[in-house]
């Protein structure tokens, strides 16, 4: 059946409604199970990864993932609360902690330290010897790393990946190899030290980075688990570390990177670039 403009205009405002509706019950939803959270907080270990892009990060979740399997219930990656990067949904934390009584692990968060993840999610963690993996790499290798990832993105889907490339899809063919590097230190880089940071306001975490996760993996992976109270013999983390390396054909990529490549590769004003950045974030280094 065809509407007449009338109905259409009906049927329009309509569906607003209903969209207006659903968005309202969302958000009571939310503020409904938020004291439930806070109760689960209270009474419950949780341990994040929050890292970096291009850090290693997926290589050390799956190891962890491995080893914990018994011991933890591993969550996805948490979702963010609609457009806001920084907090994470509540919703989703609730379900994925209702399903189990055992500490939680969530990893792979590309999140900074905020009021708002410290209130309704790790506020007690020091406690219950939670807490977060703060995983970071070298500025300078990121941005090339990224570079590389987004060249790639761009020849499979035509468009730009990450959610820090905003409005360069047309012109990115156009771009040269020293102008995409520009964009993507331009773009990316006050994230990272940002990131870097805002973590160090909160004490229960542990530091790891790139080249320690990528060469002397079973000792990171060792004090990590001392930290959170959940240690491990080394034959046990021999056995999570032979899992991951014979797993997919993904497992076959991690880590090719080689530390200190940005320093070499990246052009000097690109490089001066980053300097400046990191000197307006007040000097915080890799």
């Amino acid at each position: 059946m065809k509407l007449n403009r009338a109905g259409r205009v009906f049927a329009k405002k309509a569906m607003t409604g209903i969209a207006s509706r659903n968005s309202l019950l969302k958000k009571f939803a939310v503020h409904a199970v938020e004291p439930a959270i806070q109760q689960d907080v209270l009474s419950r270990k949780q341990v994040w990864q929050c890292c970096t892009p291009k850090s290693a990060s997926t290589f050390l979740n799956k190891i962890l993932s491995a080893l914990w399997r018994e011991d933890v219930c591993s969550g996805p990656p948490v979702p963010y609360w609609r457009d806001r990067m920084q907090e994470p949904d509540p919703i989703s934390v609730y379900r994925c902690m209702s399903r189990s009584i055992k500490p939680y692990f969530s990893g792979h968060l590309h999140q900074k330290f905020n009021s708002y993840l410290f209130e309704r999610f790790i506020k007690y963690q020091q406690e219950f010897r939670g807490g977060v993996i703060v995983q970071t790499r070298d500025v300078k290798d990121t941005v090339l790393s990224l570079k590389e990832m987004v060249d790639k993105t761009y020849q499979k889907e035509r468009r730009l990946g990450g959610l820090w490339f905003v409005g360069v899809n047309s012109k990115w063919p156009e771009f040269s190899n020293e102008e995409k590097l520009a964009v993507v230190a331009a773009s990316y880089t006050f994230w990272h030290f940002d990131f870097q940071r805002s973590w160090k306001n909160y004490s229960q975490r542990i530091e790891v980075d790139y080249e320690s996760v990528t060469t002397q993996t079973a000792d990171v992976v060792r004090e990590i688990s001392k930290f959170f109270g959940i240690p491990k013999s080394s034959d046990q983390i021999d056995e999570a570390l032979g899992e991951v390396a014979g797993t997919a054909p993904e497992s076959r990529r991690f880590n090719r990177g080689v530390s200190g490549r940005g320093k070499k590769i990246l052009p000097l004003r690109v490089q001066e670039m980053i300097g400046v950045i990191e000197g307006l974030m007040g000097g915080v280094r890799d």
